[in-house]
């Protein structure tokens, strides 16, 4: 047979596309699972402001925000996500807040610890066209994300311990030392606490 030489080249131009595809799906995936982490971390750190008492949830919420918009206005972070040339995505405003109700719960003890950040990381850079194998966009067309979040807890604000401690419920922690018995079972502390200016409140790092 003759002109089989033709079929070499083709051999060769279809395994040099199959190669550099190949090559760029993992340098994709590979920068793709490390910008992840650096997402995770911009919510850990904003996540870390907003578990800090203040004196209240709106404050917290703010200085948490404010956190997060110094990454936006990072030059490194900012080309890395909050571009519209960038190759990944963060939202110019995260999810701050209480988000129990989003995770299952155990009945049995107090495990309301999902208080923190959550965003959504959008990863650009995955969708790309390949010739002669096609495209890898998503799809729905939404392209390809996940949410990233961290959960830290959130200090009581002061509001909340105030009203905590000037409650005159059985709950109430006012009322609570107010009943607080000596070793003769009389009420310890009612003496001092019969004029309602017996008292000051003291707060101590929102609490």
């Amino acid at each position: 047979m003759r002109g089989q030489g033709g079929f070499i080249t083709l051999d060769f131009i279809f395994a040099t596309v199959l190669v550099g595809a190949m090559f760029m799906v993992c340098l994709a995936l590979t920068l793709t699972l490390s910008m992840a982490e650096v997402a995770q971390y911009i919510t850990f750190s904003t996540a870390r402001v907003y578990m800090a008492g203040d004196v209240d949830r709106e404050f917290q919420r703010r200085a948490a925000l404010a956190k997060y918009r110094t990454f936006a206005s990072d030059p490194t972070f900012g080309a890395l996500f909050f571009r519209d040339s960038s190759y990944f995505s963060l939202p110019s405003e995260p999810l701050i807040g209480d988000f129990n109700d989003r995770f299952p719960q155990d009945p049995g003890f107090d495990s309301a610890t999902f208080y923190g950040v959550r965003a959504e990381f959008k990863a650009k850079i995955l969708e790309f066209r390949v010739p002669l194998w096609g495209s890898t966009q998503a799809p729905d067309g939404h392209g390809y994300t996940a949410m990233v979040g961290s959960f830290l807890n959130r200090e009581p604000t002061t509001d909340e311990c105030m009203k905590s401690w000037n409650s005159m419920t059985e709950n109430g922690r006012f009322t609570a030392i107010r009943h607080l018995k000596d070793d003769g079972g009389a009420e310890a502390y009612g003496p001092a606490f019969r004029h309602t200016d017996a008292y000051a409140v003291i707060s101590d790092n929102g609490c």
